[in-house]
């Protein structure tokens, strides 16, 4: 499933993207926005995959978002202005450009080419997991393939609880089961960075959604109390918002 956001500082367009893209599958629209400095902030905290963005607009324009835009998601362009468009040509995220008004048919296809290639990098991505004896890789924001003795296994990233190594060994706490790999914290911790995961200790990283309380300098979760080193302590608490 690709997640989607459209930016737009007019209603109408947002309505018409919207409807196009209602039968297509696959495809969640998971935010409009009339402002895209409001699209940046919420592209800080969650998993975008696709952009529809317009480039006229008050104060900063489709072509300031893609300068400062630090995500790496595919971008529509959808605009009546010619110049911006052969602007916008020039950045690498931008995979379709059409001009208003828009023509359902052209959209559709752009989506269906799009879509057909993520899942072509998903499959590669399991390929290349299940090629080696452990491993640990994001398949989409919501799911992760562990390969454990060459076997692979799926798993919910949310129903991880926390994640800690013990010598040479990861051991990743779930809901179901708990699963041992023959890596280290920092071979999961940058995949990891964007789903609600933080570092509480030089050998532990938590699921922020499952923290029940910080007590005396411990973590309490449903069944396991975990330390906090003191090195992580504030940020820990910023993410609380406990400051």
């Amino acid at each position: 499933m690709l997640n989607c956001i459209i930016i737009d500082d007019e209603l109408t367009a947002i309505s018409i993207i919207e409807k196009i893209c209602e039968p297509v599958k696959n495809l969640k629209i998971v935010g409009t926005f009339q402002n895209p400095l409001n699209a940046l902030k919420y592209l800080n905290n969650n998993v975008v995959n696709l952009v529809f963005l317009d480039l006229q607009m008050p104060v900063f324009s489709g072509i300031d978002f893609l300068e400062v835009l630090k995500q790496q998601p595919v971008v529509i362009i959808t605009s009546s202005d010619k110049k911006m468009i052969a602007k916008a040509s020039e950045f690498k995220l931008v995979a379709n450009l059409f001009t208003k008004p828009l023509q359902p048919s052209n959209i559709l296809s752009a989506l269906s080419n799009i879509i057909s290639q993520f899942k072509k990098e998903a499959s590669t991505i399991v390929k290349s997991c299940t090629d080696v004896v452990d491993s640990f890789c994001i398949i989409d924001e919501s799911q992760l393939l562990l390969t454990i003795n060459e076997k692979p296994t799926k798993l919910k990233i949310e129903d991880i609880y926390y994640i800690q190594e013990e010598k040479s060994k990861l051991i990743i706490v779930a809901k179901q089961a708990s699963y041992e790999l023959s890596l280290n914290l920092e071979n999961v911790l940058s995949k990891l960075e964007n789903n609600s995961f933080i570092r509480i200790h030089k050998k532990i990283i938590v699921n922020l959604a499952e923290i029940i309380e910080i007590k005396r300098g411990t973590v309490c979760l449903k069944e396991q109390v975990l330390p906090i080193g003191a090195s992580y302590k504030k940020v820990l608490l910023s993410h609380l918002n406990v400051l």
